[in-house]
């Protein structure tokens, strides 16, 4: 039985006693009357009501009312903050040498240029100074080996810090004879010590031309015209 209908039964009992009159005479006769034992409405009432309390009681407690969760709150989520990276400190090279150049290009005279015997040119290299110490007026480029092709060591005209580039320049002669020609150099510091190029600062940069003989002026040649002799 569901808690409606005993709920119905329940009230419909309440009406029912409710109806009884305790006041009233039954009707009178011959026969022996039977004493029935009447109960108080008051009592009746207020135990129909106990009764109806208490199932009222159990049902809630078998039926809880559900609790109302409450609405949900959006929460921010956290916002990332970037890390910013260290700035990196720049250190020397622990391995990098205190003398020490690096080839760039040739300025002048690529290896192989064709160069009439005798004649004067200039050679240009390109370098940078990839060493530790600073290239002085003290500092000078020098031939090692090769063909010298008249050129002579100078001196850097300034101060090449280390990451400086510089163009070094050698005035030259070409040789007389045809054929090709090398010349290696290399780089002095105030000791007089020898560096150049490479890994290990230990190769030279170097100049190869190859001396052709000037073509020879074609000489004219003079057709004299014969003199007529007069006739005797």
């Amino acid at each position: 039985m569901t808690s409606k209908n005993i709920l119905a039964l329940l009230v419909t009992l309440v009406f029912a006693l409710s109806a009884c009159s305790p006041g009233s005479d039954p009707q009178s006769t011959d026969e022996p009357q039977v004493e029935i034992a009447t109960l108080n409405p008051d009592e009746v009432n207020t135990a129909v009501a106990a009764t109806v309390s208490a199932e009222l009681t159990r049902i809630a407690i078998e039926n809880p009312s559900p609790t109302p969760e409450p609405p949900p709150t959006d929460t921010p989520e956290p916002t990332e903050v970037p890390t910013q990276p260290p700035t990196p400190t720049a250190t020397a090279d622990p391995l990098a040498l205190a003398n020490h150049a690096l080839f760039i290009t040739d300025v002048t005279i690529p290896d192989g240029t064709e160069i009439i015997a005798g004649e004067n040119f200039t050679k240009t290299w390109r370098l940078q100074n990839i060493g530790q110490n600073t290239w002085t007026s003290e500092y000078s480029v020098v031939f090692v080996n090769g063909d010298r092709m008249e050129g002579q060591p100078i001196n850097f005209a300034q101060d090449i810090p280390p990451g400086g580039i510089v163009d070094i320049a050698i005035p030259m002669i070409a040789p007389l004879e045809a054929g090709t020609y090398t010349g290696y150099w290399m780089l002095s510091d105030a000791d007089d010590a020898i560096f150049g190029i490479g890994r290990f600062a230990d190769q030279a940069f170097l100049i190869t031309i190859d001396v052709i003989l000037p073509t020879p002026t074609p000489t004219s040649t003079v057709t004299r015209t014969p003199t007529a002799t007069p006739a005797p």
